[in-house]
C-alpha cells in the first residue's frame, strides 16, 4: 500500500516513538496533530513535537485524514 507523502512523514513520526507509550499519550496526541491541523493549534509537544513540520499541511484539508490516519489507528488498537 503506498501512502501520500505527508501520511508517510506523520506515520513515521508515531512509529519512531509509539512504543511504550501509554494510550493516553497516543490520543492526546493525536488529539494535538488533528488540531493542529484543523483548528489552527499549536504541534504536539514532547516526544511528538516532530509533527510540527507538518503545520504547511493544514493548508491541504484534503490531506488531513491521510495524515491521522496512522494515529487514528494507533489510538483505535490502545482503546483510546
Amino acid at each position: 500500500v503506498r501512502a501520500c507523502a505527508l501520511g508517510q512523514a506523520s506515520a513515521s513520526v508515531l512509529g519512531r516513538h509509539v512504543l511504550g507509550r501509554s494510550r493516553d499519550d497516543i490520543a492526546a496526541a493525536r488529539d494535538a496533530l488533528n488540531a493542529m491541523l484543523k483548528s489552527g493549534g499549536p504541534a504536539p509537544e514532547g516526544i511528538f513535537s516532530e509533527l510540527e513540520t507538518l503545520i504547511p499541511a493544514r493548508d491541504f484539508p484534503n490531506r488531513h485524514a491521510s495524515i491521522l490516519l496512522a494515529w487514528e489507528a494507533a489510538a483505535e488498537a490502545a482503546g483510546a
